[in-house]
Order: structure tokens, then C-alpha cells, then sequence
């Protein structure tokens, strides 16, 4: 398979479930396939990687174009419901409803990875996202990173290479996915969407990265902006609750909502620091307060740590509440 011409002939159900993926090429990825496509034709690629990279920026594409690569494949079989089907492929991640990737998991893909491949060649194993394998099921991955089977091939993919134990990342060789430049990511959203979109707002909300802000313009999160905006004006005005506009929050977006939050609370600082006009309707109390506004920034740090353990499985319903308390009759009131 050449890398020269990669492109994504597939859909990753990681990350974005949107048929419109499909057969687009994701051109920010380029750079990194031709480092490992030519590791993998000179025979230097190594036993484990790890894949770095935003959720929404194509990690799980990368793997799975490299892991068909590994195999000699064009692109992995799927079966009718576009499950990857390969016999010597095993991804592995949290299931059903759990946050995490537990030691029997771990355990299950080190005895696959030991196997004799089927076709006679490599064995490929994904775990995704890496950061959510337990201590237990990290630690038992060690010893397979230190003596790897013949042939194996193993392919961590996480956002934060920093939630993963030092003795794991040392032990691969790290691939980081960045961002793609905002007017690069802007045509591909362009060519890419089935109906036109704000994609400036798109991509702010999804941090820069496309394929979050495609999938969130397609499940309608757009849409929901006035009324997020219509919730923290009647928490000013006391004509809803913190618990009431948390759980319909939560029930849209959670992670996207951090991020919202965390933008409308940054405008409204700015303007109550810089005086700009029209630039937010909501009340800031005690803004002409050194002392108030250092407890505001305070507030703004609670909502980035909340944006941080967006989907972590923490009672998000109640730190959110928490958060939206602040607003609960004017901003630090």
C-alpha cells in the first residue's frame, strides 16, 4: 500500500459516526502516515506506538489506516454494521457503559497478541482511548511493551500522553496528531458537510479540531447555542435552576457545553475588564473589584477543570450544577 497517496476510505465509529468521512481525504494526516508508512516498508516500525492527538483531529483514522497497512490491506474489513472484522485485529476499548478499560480487557488482547497470526503475518492491537486503561490494566501491559511477541504490533491512541503512566509512554514511540490550520480544516468542513454550518463557531467549540466540529454540527449542537445562551440569562434572572439547566446540558453535549460555558464566562470577563460594549447582556457583580475579579478568574479555572473531566464518568450532573450556581442570580453574586 503506498502511503504517498493516503486516504481515509473508511469511518472511524471511535470518533465520528457521519458517512459523509467517507472517501475525504484528511491532508493534516499526510505528513504522519509518510513517517510511518516509511518505517513500515523499511521494516523500522516499531512494536508499540502511540498516537497523540485531540479527540476529532483523526487518531483512530491513522490507526486503522495502519493497522490495515500492517497487514497488507487496502482497508480493513467491516461487517454489515461496520464493525472492523479482521482475525488477527483486536481493538480494544471501554465497553457498554463503562468509563474504563479494566485488567481482564488488557489481559485478553496480550493472549491475542501471543497467538500465531492467521494469515501468517503481523497481529495488530488498538487500544483506545489509552487513557482510560485502569492502574492494573496498565501495569499489566508492561511486560508485553518490554518483551513485545514476533510480528505485534501495538497501537495506543490517547489525547493526553500525561494519563498515561511513564512506564507505558516510554515505552512507544510517540506519533502526535496536531490541529490542522483553521483554513485548511475550514474547506475540508466545507466539502465535507452534508448541510452548511458556522464552522467558525464549530471549530472554536471543538477546539480546533475538524472532525469533533463536524460531528457536532450534524447532531444539532449548533442549534442548541440560544437556548444554552436563553439558560444563563434566566439563572441571572432567577427563572431557572442550577439542576434543571444542568441535566438538559448534560443531555445535549456535556463536553461541548464545558467548552461553551468557559467561552461565555471568558467574553463576559473581558468585557467587564475592557468595557466593551454590546458585547454580553449578563450581569458581572462587583466587577470594578480587584479582589471580585481575581475570584472570577478563579471561577474561570473551575470551568477549564471541568472542560478536563469532560466524560470521565465523575458526577458531572452535580459539577455542573455547582457551576451554574455562579450564575444563579447574576455572575458572583
Amino acid at each position: 500500500m503506498s502511503w504517498r497517496g493516503f486516504w481515509i476510505p473508511f469511518i472511524s465509529d471511535l470518533e465520528i459516526s457521519s458517512k459523509s468521512l467517507n472517501k475525504l481525504e484528511l491532508k493534516w494526516l499526510q505528513p504522519a502516515a509518510s513517517r510511518l508508512g516509511e518505517q513500515l516498508q523499511r521494516g523500522l516500525l516499531p512494536h508499540a506506538l502511540l498516537i497523540q492527538g485531540a479527540t476529532g483531529t483523526g487518531r483512530a483514522h491513522l490507526a486503522q489506516w495502519l493497522a490495515a497497512s500492517a497487514l497488507g490491506l487496502e482497508a480493513l474489513p467491516r461487517d454489515d454494521e461496520g464493525v472492523l472484522q479482521h482475525p488477527d485485529l483486536k481493538w480494544c476499548g471501554p465497553v457498554e457503559d463503562r468509563q474504563t478499560i479494566g485488567v481482564d480487557q488488557v489481559r485478553g488482547l496480550i493472549g491475542f497478541m501471543s497467538l500465531t497470526a492467521h494469515q501468517g503475518g503481523r497481529k495488530v492491537a488498538v487500544i483506545a482511548p489509552a487513557e482510560a486503561m485502569t492502574t492494573a490494566a496498565a501495569n499489566s501491559l508492561l511486560k508485553t511493551l518490554e518483551e513485545p511477541p514476533a510480528g505485534s504490533l501495538l497501537i495506543l491512541i490517547a489525547a493526553q500522553s500525561g494519563h498515561l503512566p511513564a512506564t507505558v509512554r516510554s515505552r512507544c514511540q510517540v506519533c502526535r496528531i496536531p490541529r490542522p490550520d483553521r483554513d485548511q480544516a475550514l474547506r475540508w468542513l466545507e466539502g465535507a458537510a452534508t448541510e452548511p454550518a458556522d464552522w467558525q463557531v464549530a471549530m472554536e467549540l471543538a477546539g480546533g479540531a475538524p472532525l469533533h466540529a463536524l460531528e457536532l454540527a450534524e447532531q444539532g449542537f449548533l442549534k442548541q447555542l440560544d437556548g444554552l445562551a436563553g439558560d444563563l440569562k434566566a439563572l441571572v434572572n432567577k427563572q431557572a435552576t442550577p439542576l434543571a439547566c444542568a441535566r438538559r446540558w448534560l443531555a445535549v453535549d456535556e463536553a461541548a457545553c464545558a467548552v461553551w460555558l468557559y467561552r461565555e464566562t471568558a467574553k463576559t470577563l473581558t468585557a467587564a475588564l475592557t468595557g466593551q460594549a454590546g458585547v454580553t447582556t449578563l450581569p458581572l457583580k462587583n466587577s470594578a473589584d480587584p479582589l471580585t475579579m481575581d475570584a472570577h478568574f478563579g471561577y474561570l479555572r473551575d470551568v477549564a477543570a471541568f472542560r478536563g473531566l469532560a466524560g470521565s464518568g465523575k458526577n458531572a450532573e452535580l459539577a455542573l450544577a455547582q457551576l451554574l450556581d455562579y450564575w444563579y442570580g447574576g455572575l458572583g453574586a
